[in-house]
């Protein structure tokens, strides 16, 4: 995630660089040197049941504290409402029975004078990581960034028939429509590195059911259609990413191989596993229609469903939230807890990496790095929290040049021009959700109402527009390292931020330097010694030579 802190260029150091010199009584001059150094640590083991927990030492302290906490044995607080003999607060604690015997293991690293920094952690991190093969340098040999569309397949509706009413699978964007769109932004804006994840496709559309089989959905084309639009990315290069999701469930049907009782999680108290999801009208969480699978379950789901893959000529696979969701099961019979279903994920994971040439997933969790050739929705911003002063792309500063990847959908973002500077301060790819038509079926349905600014037609130009902006800019770094960031202002709102080929190269020998300027009005900064204009809202690519790229 973005990091926060107060410091620009010193969270977690301690102390700063002094010289001075004393007389003793007897004449003796001692010369104090006082370097910097700091600390940086790392989960090894035991990392899904960690809290980092964030301690201010008062309102006025110069630093913060941070320290983890761990849970080795789950537990889960209930009030007892509508009892009779309960009173109004009564609250059952229910704890796990299973403890964690594994082990916390956390790896220090020392930080000497200029690594004392967000930046030198990050480059720690990145080196710890390639070392152990997690990382490596990417093999995108296109010239230009990907562009990410992830389209909305079929969604639940509802007709009528003689005023009756009876539920439908409404299309939203059919396998031609797709294939459609990618001949237009081909043909019309010369757009050919494109990535589609597409949702909503197969097995009820986006109301999923257990990923099993395959079912097409004959609103949406049928197989013949569909064998069409993989021929076609096939021959023109696109990447297509069909979705399938393990980690939840929302419809069941008979003879889908799904069974509630032994296919999902279990609560402490043994109650079948939902969602929970914020309502912003009650101020709350609340449970969703989603089930939560066991992962214990997801390993057999897939060997089934891969059996399918050739009938229907898929190479690539999307899986989402393997990628953002984490989740322990209570069963009494064969109960999981949080690194037990890490270690099942990542076996699936790795399954999934050898038999497909390409798995996409969205959020980014650490243990789906190794496998994972494309994230999706990683936070380009911080939480902006009170206490919070600037924010900080370390997610970014990790894996860029290793795994390619997009911040949340630019046409979903509140603020667009300044969603793009982040984006291209995080160094990330364009990414939209879009549905071809009917798009006004998704205000009807709860869950899906957030998709509200996603029609086709009304996007294509802000597409080729937003595309063609960011790929002038971000083409000459996709597959450098980001080697700097900085903020050269005391508001925040100028940054630097460099790349290079080698892994860990200095700032002095960065190959490209983006200023990004979250100023309204047009800034003129200088910058070793060279002067340079930012227009407002906007950023500037400088060259090894100090020259600006056109």
């Amino acid at each position: 995630d973005n990091a926060e802190g107060d410091n620009a260029e010193g969270d977690n150091a301690e102390g700063d660089n002094a010289e001075g010199e004393t007389t003793t009584p007897d004449n003796t001059v001692t010369e104090t040197i006082i370097k910097k150094r700091g600390f940086f640590a790392i989960i090894e083991q035991g990392e899904s049941l960690a809290n980092i927990v964030i301690e201010r030492q008062g309102t006025f302290h110069q630093y913060v504290q941070a320290y983890t906490s761990f849970n080795p044995r789950p537990k889960d607080t209930y009030a007892l409402t509508g009892g009779i003999s309960a009173g109004a607060n009564a609250l059952w604690t229910v704890e796990a029975d299973r403890k964690y015997t594994g082990d916390f293991t956390l790896k220090i690293f020392v930080l000497e004078e200029e690594e004392c920094s967000y930046v030198g952690m990050a480059k720690k991190y990145r080196t710890y990581l390639t070392e152990k093969g997690v990382l490596a340098p990417t093999e995108d040999e296109k010239e230009d960034i990907p562009l990410y569309l992830e389209t909305i397949g079929a969604i639940n509706s509802t007709d009528r028939f003689m005023g009756v009413p009876y539920e439908i699978k409404q299309d939203l964007t059919t396998y031609e429509n797709t294939v459609n769109m990618l001949q237009q932004l081909m043909n019309e804006a010369g757009i050919t590195n494109v990535n589609v994840k597409m949702s909503g496709w197969v097995n009820g559309g986006m109301s999923s059911l257990v990923p099993s089989k395959i079912e097409l959905l004959d609103e949406l084309g049928g197989k013949e259609e569909f064998k069409k639009l993989v021929q076609f990315c096939n021959e023109n290069g696109f990447g297509l990413f069909p979705e399938f999701e393990f980690t939840y469930i929302e419809e069941d049907e008979l003879f889908d191989d799904f069974k509630p009782k032994k296919h999902l999680a279990k609560t402490i108290d043994n109650r079948n596993a939902y969602k929970k999801e914020y309502n912003a009208l009650l101020q709350a969480y609340g449970y969703s229609r989603q089930g939560i699978i066991s992962t214990n379950s997801m390993i057999g789901f897939y060997d089934s469903l891969y059996g399918c893959f050739d009938d229907y000529g898929i190479k690539n696979i999307s899986v989402s939230s393997l990628g953002s969701d984490l989740s322990s099961d209570f069963n009494k019979d064969d109960p999981l807890n949080r690194e037990d279903s890490k270690a099942l994920l990542v076996k699936l994971l790795s399954k999934m990496a050898e038999q497909n040439e390409q798995v996409m997933v969205s959020g980014g969790n650490s243990y789906a790095w190794e496998y994972a050739d494309h994230i999706l929705g990683i936070p380009v911003e911080n939480t902006m929290h009170l206490f919070s002063t600037a924010s900080v792309p370390f997610l970014s500063m990790v894996i860029h040049g290793s795994i390619n990847y997009s911040g949340t959908a630019i046409n979903l973002a509140g603020d667009y021009e300044t969603f793009m500077l982040k984006t291209i301060e995080n160094g990330a790819s364009p990414y939209f959700i879009i549905a071809y038509e009917n798009a006004s079926e998704l205000k009807a349905n709860n869950i899906l109402s957030e998709y509200y600014s996603v029609r086709y037609s009304i996007l294509k130009q802000t597409i080729v527009d937003t595309y063609g902006e960011l790929n002038s800019i971000l083409k000459y770094t996709k597959n450098l390292y980001m080697n700097s960031h900085k903020y050269l202002d005391s508001e925040y709102n100028i940054v630097k931020v460099g790349y290079s080929k080698e892994i860990n190269a200095p700032e002095s020998e960065n190959e490209y330097v983006y200023y990004i300027n979250y100023n309204m009005e047009e800034t003129t900064i200088v910058d070793n010694g060279v002067e340079y204009t930012l227009p407002s809202l906007g950023c500037i690519v400088v060259d090894s030579n100090g020259k600006i790229v056109e």
